[in-house]
């Protein structure tokens, strides 16, 4: 469940997935304050290693950490997220519904759905870690 979230916000996620990296460049457009540190874990220069993490672990979903070191995946990495553009009411919208008692399990599901088929959608150029062609 997301909380209390403490920004900056660290976000880690694949850029050679089309559409992860269609939506962090929107939230990069909108990242007014510096609330999100927005970090593509397929860039050849990334190491999982000094997080503490392994590659695959991290290109599994999406993770978020926020300022006081909290890590958040999945659903509740994206309520994180949108929790950083308190002036937009779809973005508060969202977050409150994805942490919803039930919705949250519905979300979750949705989500995984999503994670385990993204190596089915179209790719953003190539890298020589694309976890999209690699079915993670």
């Amino acid at each position: 469940m997301v909380k209390d979230v403490r920004f900056p916000l660290e976000v880690f996620y694949d850029g050679a997935c089309l559409v992860c990296a269609s939506k962090m460049e929107r939230y990069k457009k909108k990242n007014s304050g510096e609330k999100l540190r927005i970090i593509d874990i397929s860039a050849v220069d990334f190491k999982a290693e000094k997080l503490g993490q392994r590659q695959e672990q991290l290109m599994e979903k999406l993770h978020v950490r926020d300022g006081d070191g909290r890590v958040y995946t999945d659903v509740d990495a994206l309520a994180a997220l949108w929790r950083a553009f308190p002036s937009r009411a779809v973005y508060r919208l969202l977050a409150a519904l994805v942490s919803a008692p039930g919705l949250r399990q519905m979300a979750k599901g949705v989500y995984f759905l999503f994670a385990r088929n993204r190596h089915l959608l179209p790719k953003k150029g190539r890298s020589e870690s694309n976890a999209c062609d690699a079915g993670g």
